[in-house]
């Protein structure tokens, strides 16, 4: 019997217009941070616990090791035990708009060049964690990830002692992303790391104190003069370090107007014993806005090795009232001036308060004690304009997001700004500026932009000891051999250095159901963070190959039960029904991937987030849950229109990106959602609930569990969806009971399990 597709989709009836027709897709930061932040949770204190626990794992089992071991094939079937990297490691194309063929890879934090050898190269990723290779200047360049085994692969910065470049530090969780307390350290060059420190600042609150856990840090730096000294920047405040990172103090900063604490960004080392610092003021300390909140800027200065600061936003012109108009600001110095203290040079970039443009980029030629500005924004033009960099106002609406700057080593003059679509460059300290790259250039959409190919989203420049210029973005790194002094018409980047980088962001994995035939098993297609939908190549040689066919955030995933072969694939098995969705859009192909067409009729506006999940029990069907209030749509094959099946869902604050619910063969469903309501909403014939999960409270940092129930009882499955709480702890879920075993969940009856979360690439397991 053939049974006809039928797709139910749950969407917010409030939120963002549909996606259009157009074929060029954006991302969008903010409303993913929001998501983010919605469906992880605020609370980063139980998190502290999941580094110490995989400390616990690497003493005990003597894994995560540097180097070394060999590596299953991608291709080959797995056992029930083992899990094998699929990637991405690569790609052969990308559409988005038009077609071209670069390598992108997951969004980077922090790119670190050895000083004296131009062939190792750091790379630390927003969720991939951190990288390094030996043979950065080579055609081909090979990486080695550093930090699988430590519990978390969120960063949130990377920083090397001048003095040693054997000694890192690493400050866990993205601030744009998921927050994870931390810091470790190493001290040979990122083969083993010590125990993580948990910094912890303390603000008083009327008669009481309030304690502060950092989930982010934003900027480490360590003083090139003395080793002892480390600086970092955090989400809860500054802290500093007399002990080379053993331990760390909470600083206390003057507070000013309403401020009660600060969000710190940035530092810079400005000579002799002179430090700054930038950060922007909170004033309700007891709910800390996310990086896109507002908050005016915070300039500090310290001379005496940051151990006392003093508030210097009078050393802006216009002082404070600069200072209000300001937001998120980044430091970069220029070391060649570094060997006279007192005319040391320091540049500042600085976003709008509300984060959606950009300020002014600041020069001070004391070491901080004045700034000027350069009216870097838009109230200029660079020398070569083009559709999508028509002022210098590079960082765009996404001004709070990203942010790269960096003097040349050896010339205070050469200045780099990279920003939403494109980085410029200045040859005369600030004066003049032209345009180097484009995220999609020579695209029949944007008039063919002659720039070379950097991804959208800039977050980090290096150079290496060669003279090799390093961008970092959303993308993954570029690299070229000539930014740093050619005329901008003859700057070239490359982005074959992404190869092997396995650090895509992950947001939903879609796999060939059992249904496929076994030729099209080796089906896996994935929604990445600013990377499209991606799916693997058919081609055997080249197993973790994955082609972007959707770009922007790609977001849900999910394929039929049933194939055809397509003519225009050499007859390969396709799904006949592929659905992808973007931010607040959805798109259905039919052609296994080669034509997205916007499929929205019937559907009120949708979210960022549209999960689609298939109903294995009726072959073709798809669920998913979200917004306020939300919506459960269905779509019937042969028909043109979605149609709404629920009514309005009124669950209070349901406006949650919620993950999506798993529908069991055995007739009932559970979803995971950030809600305690105890309303019941009818759909169709069955009925959803809140119920609370049997598990000590103080054991439980994670969601409510929804058990969707079939005429009113409740059928227990060998199968159960699960997620751990974001603490990492053990809850019993049901009547099973999961035990913690080498970073895998194993049930009491041996079998392995991984949750689906968000993270670095995808894994396989023969179970």
């Amino acid at each position: 019997m053939q049974v006809r597709p039928s797709v139910l989709l749950a969407a917010v009836l409030l939120g963002r217009a549909a996606a259009s027709g157009a074929e060029v897709e954006l991302d969008d930061p903010a409303a993913r941070l929001r998501a983010t932040r919605e469906w992880y949770g605020e609370d980063v204190a139980g998190r502290a616990r999941i580094l110490d626990a995989a400390g616990k794992e690497r003493d005990r089992y003597a894994i995560g090791q540097s180097g070394g071991g060999s590596r299953a094939n991608a291709l080959s079937a797995t056992s029930s035990s083992a899990f094998v990297n699929l990637g991405p490691t690569r790609a052969d194309f990308a559409v988005n708009g038009d077609t071209y063929t670069e390598i992108d890879s997951g969004r980077v934090r922090q790119i670190l060049a050895h000083p004296m050898d131009p062939d190792v190269l750091f790379i630390a990723t927003a969720g991939g964690g951190v990288w390094k290779t030996y043979i950065a200047t080579a055609p081909t360049v090979l990486w080695e990830p550093l930090t699988d085994a430590l519990g978390s692969t969120a960063v949130g910065t990377l920083a090397m002692d001048p003095s040693n470049p054997d000694i890192l530090f690493l400050g866990f969780g993205d601030p744009f992303d998921v927050q994870q307390p931390g810091i470790t350290r190493s001290t040979d060059g990122g083969g083993t790391w010590s125990a993580p420190a948990i910094l912890t600042a303390t603000y008083p609150v009327g008669s009481t104190n309030r304690n502060l856990i950092a989930g982010t840090v934003t900027d480490l730096k360590v003083d090139p003069r003395n080793s002892a000294i480390a600086l970092a920047t955090t989400d809860a405040g500054l802290f500093r370090s007399t002990n080379g990172g053993a331990r760390w103090a909470h600083v206390p900063l003057v507070v000013s107007g309403a401020s009660r604490y600060y969000y710190m960004w940035s530092l810079a080392f400005a000579g002799n014993d002179t430090w700054l610092a930038a950060g922007q003021a909170v004033a309700d300390i007891s709910a800390p806005p996310p990086p896109a909140g507002n908050g005016s800027l915070a300039l500090f200065r310290s001379t005496d090795e940051g151990t006392n600061w003093q508030l210097a936003n009078a050393a802006l012109p216009g002082g404070d009232a600069t200072a209000q108009l300001a937001g998120r600001a980044t430091l970069a110095t220029a070391q060649s001036t570094l060997g006279d203290p007192a005319s040391a040079r320091v540049y500042l970039l600085a976003a709008e308060a509300d984060g959606h443009a950009q300020l002014d980029l600041f020069r001070s030629d004391d070491a901080g004690l004045s700034f000027q500005s350069l009216q870097v924004n838009a109230s200029r033009r660079p020398d070569n304009p083009n559709p999508d960099l028509s002022s210098l106002d590079v960082l765009g609406v996404q001004a709070w997001y990203n942010q790269a700057l960096l003097v040349d080593p050896v010339n205070l003059d050469t200045v780099f700004i990279g920003g939403q679509l494109a980085m410029i460059r200045s040859l005369d300290a600030g004066r003049t500026w032209s345009v180097l790259s484009d995220w999609l250039p020579n695209n029949s959409q944007n008039a063919k932009i002659d720039r070379p190919y950097v991804h959208a989203d800039l977050h980090a420049f290096a150079v290496g000891a060669n003279g090799l210029f390093y961008a970092g973005s959303d993308g993954g790194i570029a690299a070229s051999p000539n930014a740093l002094s050619s005329a901008a018409k003859d700057v070239i980047f490359a982005s074959t250095s992404n190869e092997g980088l396995v650090t895509h962001l992950a947001y939903t994995v879609v796999c060939a159901p059992q249904s496929w035939p076994a030729s099209a098993q080796g089906f896996v297609a994935g929604g990445m963070q600013d990377n499209g939908t991606r799916v693997r190549s058919t081609d055997s040689a080249k197993p973790t190959t994955f082609n972007q066919l959707l770009g922007g955030d790609g977001i849900g995933l999910a394929v039929s039960a049933t194939t055809h072969p397509e003519p225009a694939l050499n007859n390969a098995d396709v799904p006949d029904i592929f659905f992808a969705s973007v931010a607040g859009g959805l798109y259905r192909s039919t052609d296994g991937g080669q034509v997205f067409a916007p499929f929205t009729s019937g559907l009120a506006p949708l979210p960022f987030f549209v999960r689609i999940v298939r109903v294995m029990a009726a072959q073709d069907k798809y669920l998913t849950v979200s917004g306020t209030p939300a919506g459960v749509y269905s779509w019937q094959s042969g028909t043109q229109a979605w149609s709404n099946v629920s009514g309005v869902l009124h669950w209070p604050d349901l406006g949650r990106s919620l993950e999506p619910l798993r529908v069991h063969d055995c007739g009932w469903r559970r979803a995971l959602a950030r809600q305690r309501a105890t309303e019941a909403a009818a759909v169709g014939r069955r009925r959803i609930s809140a119920v609370q999960p049997r598990i000590r409270p103080a054991r439980w940092d994670g969601p409510d569990v929804f058990r969707h129930h079939s005429r009113h009882r409740i059928d227990r499955c060998a199968e159960q969806f699960f997620r751990l709480p974001a603490a990492g702890l053990r809850p019993p879920v049901s009547h099973h009971e999961w035990r913690r075993q080498l970073g895998v969940d194993r049930r009491a009856t041996g079998r392995e399990r991984r949750p689906a979360q968000r993270g670095r690439g995808r894994d396989q397991s023969g179970s």
